[in-house]
C-alpha cells in the first residue's frame, strides 16, 4: 500500500479507502476503534477500515480491514449498503454500512488501535475529524 498525492492532500490507498460502519439495530449501538499512536490522528474514536487494494470493491476492503484491525468476524455481519465520504478527484472514503444482530466482540486490537467498544450512537466519544462531520448522516441511514 502507499499513499497518493491528490492536488494539496495525500491519503492513503491509492484506490481509496473504506470504513465499516458496523451496528446494532436492534440495541442502537455502533462498533469504534481508539487510534492508536501509530496512525494519523490518534488518540480518536474511528470505524475499522483502510486502504482498498487492487481488485478489491469497497465492501471486501471494509470487511478485511475489520478482520485485521479488531478480529471481526465477517460470518456476523450483514452488509446493508453504502455512503459515500470524502472524496477528492483521484481518491475516495466510501462508508460500508453493515449490521449484527448481536454486540460482536472483537478479538483483538492491532498497531493501527489500541482498543474498541461498542457506543450508543447518540453517545459516541470525540471522533476523527471526517468521521465527525459525516456522523449524523451516517447515522440517520442506519436507523
Amino acid at each position: 500500500m502507499s499513499f497518493i498525492r491528490c492536488g494539496d492532500h495525500t491519503h492513503w490507498g491509492r484506490y481509496g479507502a473504506a470504513g465499516l460502519f458496523l451496528t446494532t439495530p436492534e440495541h442502537g449501538r455502533v462498533l469504534l476503534q481508539l487510534r492508536s499512536a501509530h496512525v494519523l490522528s490518534p488518540g480518536l474514536w474511528a470505524l475499522p477500515g483502510g486502504a482498498i487494494e487492487r481488485g478489491e470493491s469497497v465492501q471486501e476492503a471494509a470487511v478485511r480491514e475489520a478482520e485485521e484491525e479488531v478480529g471481526l468476524d465477517r460470518r456476523a455481519l450483514t452488509l446493508v449498503g453504502t455512503r459515500p465520504g470524502l472524496a477528492h478527484p483521484r481518491w475516495s472514503y466510501t462508508y460500508v454500512l453493515a449490521e449484527t444482530a448481536d454486540e460482536v466482540l472483537p478479538q483483538h486490537d492491532s498497531w493501527e488501535a489500541t482498543g474498541h467498544r461498542w457506543f450508543e450512537v447518540d453517545d459516541v466519544p470525540q471522533l476523527h475529524p471526517s468521521l465527525a462531520a459525516d456522523w449524523a448522516r451516517l447515522v440517520s441511514s442506519a436507523r
